[in-house]
């Protein structure tokens, strides 16, 4: 083949399929006539930012104020309220941003009143000593490119634990890290790690969160029962001119960077990968996208390095927008579509089994009247993330098996009243006879009976 052509066929892919990512530049260039390589991942570069929540269900119930060590705060900025004016303050100005009744149903404020439903919430926090050790955690990962195992080091420090209690006995805690500096596998790899509470990762992590173990009757493996995997809510940015769909799926999904563009056997499909930025993606402005995802949250900025006196405002800028994420819409949004989640799948779950019927329709009426309502803030954004945080979650579906369940259960109850009103006007009927044509009392006892047995028949049947 002539050596000119040759170029040009490599100057053609190297085009189509290299991907700026700020000053890095990960370089992918597909074969071509069997003479070049599947695609190469040369993807290095450190976030510069990057804090996480790790999110589990607390099965039992617990007493916070007889726990040790654990200080309980307002949920919001609480960081920076001195007294409890300056926290009244705060709140007031939170809700020039969300609806009342919406901050008042996911946070406790000194000086502020609230229905008793909403007086169980709570948030508790466990502060780790100042000089806190970073953790090194050994993770692994399978390239993407060759296939093989590649061993790396996660490092991280735990920043916070916290727990948050809601009605109705529905508890999470929550594992605050701050993670910045890693590359991204290492970042994916071991948020993959933690998720999955895997014996190593536990190991390396069982003195930081042992204040959490207590609170569990199975200690720590306690806290992923019934859980496959703790939910993720992580705050990324790297160094790049723009943020790419695939590292955003890849980041969002713990998988190794390139699963999206090679031949490894956790590549989603066209279809899935097309549906999932499609439908799971939030974007409202261009330095930015997030992915909400059924058992993740995950935003992901742009940062595109400067110098002088502009640079100094757009970091400020910056770190103004990260920690609005972290300390309002974490909490603000979306622990509360967790607390709808779960407390929609733990009532299914609970009315399938037979149990908790009776308490179910007033429970659900108080969650319409705190919880269950379609916009929660003044501005479109936070909106538009609950929104797209409920359809990840598969919210409306659960309160929609629920609604079904409650009208089942309603139409029962009515079968058996009506049942019940038959049942008076032919034991009427039967007593006129018995007095007009001198019924024996022994064949009204007999009829009565069998009817009595018809309705208990009828009764088991729907209640089944």
């Amino acid at each position: 083949m002539d050596i000119s052509l040759l170029l040009c066929i490599f100057a053609f892919d190297y085009h189509q399929s290299a991907i700026n990512y700020g000053d890095g530049m990960i370089i992918a260039f597909t074969s071509r006539l069997g003479l070049l390589k599947k695609p190469v991942y040369l993807m290095e570069k450190k976030t510069l930012y990057s804090r996480a929540f790790l999110i589990g269900h607390l099965q039992e119930k617990i007493n916070m104020n007889k726990q040790e060590n654990w200080q309980r705060k307002a949920l919001i900025n609480s960081a920076d309220a001195t007294d409890a004016s300056s926290e009244y303050d705060i709140y007031e100005n939170v809700c020039k941003y969300f609806y009342r009744s919406h901050v008042d149903a996911m946070q406790e404020t000194a000086g502020a009143k609230r229905p008793r439903f909403l007086r169980s919430v709570q948030h508790y926090q466990h502060q780790p000593a100042p000089a806190a050790d970073e953790i090194s955690l050994p993770v692994s990962y399978d390239d993407p490119q060759s296939l093989k195992c590649v061993k790396t080091t996660y490092k991280f420090k735990i920043v916070a634990l916290h727990v948050y209690t809601f009605p109705l006995g529905i508890n999470f805690f929550a594992i605050e890290i701050d993670d910045s500096g890693n590359d991204l596998n290492s970042l994916n790899s071991g948020h993959f790690a933690l998720r999955k509470w895997t014996k190593d990762a536990v190991k390396h992590i069982a003195q930081a969160v042992a204040p959490l173990s207590r609170l569990s009757r199975g200690g720590l493996d306690g806290l992923l029962r019934d859980q496959n995997k703790l939910k993720l809510y992580q705050v990324v940015m790297i160094d790049s001119a723009a943020v790419d769909d695939k590292v955003l799926y890849e980041i969002a999904t713990s998988s190794p960077i390139g699963t999206v563009d090679t031949t490894s056997h956790y590549r989603p499909s066209t279809s899935y990968f097309n549906d999932i930025v499609e439908h799971n993606t939030v974007s409202a402005y261009d330095n930015w996208k997030a992915m909400a995802l059924n058992d993740s949250f995950t935003y992901l900025a742009s940062h595109c390095s400067t110098s002088g006196e502009a640079s100094a405002i757009i970091q400020q800028k910056e770190h103004d927008n990260l920690k609005t994420w972290l300390e309002s819409y974490f909490p603000l949004i979306y622990l509360r579509c967790l607390l709808e989640k779960t407390f929609c799948f733990t009532r299914n779950n609970m009315y399938r089994s037979g149990g908790g019927r009776k308490r179910l329709i007033g429970e659900i009426g108080k969650m319409e009247k705190y919880y269950f309502y379609d916009n929660i803030s003044y501005n479109f954004l936070p909106n538009m993330l609950y929104k797209s945080m409920k359809q990840s979650m598969e919210i409306d579906m659960e309160r929609k098996e629920l609604t079904e369940q409650v009208k089942e259960r309603e139409s029962t109850w009515m079968a058996i009243v009506m049942a019940a009103i038959a049942a008076f006007a032919i034991l009427s009927v039967f007593s006129d006879a018995l007095t007009l044509f001198k019924m024996s009392p022994v064949w009204f006892a007999v009829a009565a009976v069998a009817f009595i047995g018809v309705c208990y028949y009828i009764y088991q049947r729907n209640r089944a």
